[in-house]
């Protein structure tokens, strides 16, 4: 009898173990389900935070005419004259800056702020923080607005493509 004893106490003792390793198991998973959980929700605050930023600069160019130019074409002039510019221009200088009228500065500054938050979106979907296909499609076709339809676009890139990661000017000039 005592030993009918040992043996259930060894089996209950026995079930009790495979019972902890069970709930450790649970907590493990559970805790992995959260931490994916808290991932995501930063990965859309990260998202959220790029686009407000990006919006809250495409409505500043709709509120600021002079601003809202940088969608609209040169004079074939003012075209020449920047092209002239940048020919001369190296990565110490800002030719094209410098030969701009202040309300073509403005121009410059949004779009250079334009390229700030793409190349920002840019880098969270490259190091996975916002990590789908979609929304880096997204970001590409802004990115490819941006190339072929803001005029101080190519200024703008080719005096301060230094000042960008080079993984983005890479993939920025590979964009159609």
């Amino acid at each position: 009898m005592e030993m009918n004893v040992d043996i259930n106490i060894e089996k209950i003792r026995l079930y009790f173990e495979i019972l902890g390793y069970m709930a450790g198991v649970a907590s493990v998973l559970f805790l992995a389900f959260q931490l994916r959980k808290e991932r995501k929700l930063e990965e859309y605050k990260m998202l959220q935070g790029l686009e407000e930023k990006y919006t809250t600069l495409l409505w500043k160019g709709a509120d600021q005419a002079e601003i809202d130019r940088v969608w609209k074409p040169l004079s074939q002039e003012r075209q020449q004259h920047f092209d002239s510019l940048k020919n001369d221009t190296d990565s110490e200088s800002w030719d094209v800056w410098n030969g701009m009228t202040d309300e073509e500065q403005n121009c410059y500054r949004f779009t250079r702020a334009g390229f700030e938050i793409l190349e920002q979106a840019f880098i969270a979907n490259k190091k996975g923080w916002v990590d789908d296909a979609e929304i880096k499609k997204k970001w590409d076709n802004w990115m490819i607005s941006w190339k072929t339809t803001n005029t101080f676009a190519p200024y703008v890139f080719d005096e301060m493509q230094h000042w960008f990661t080079p993984s983005f000017v890479e993939h920025y000039k590979k964009l159609q």
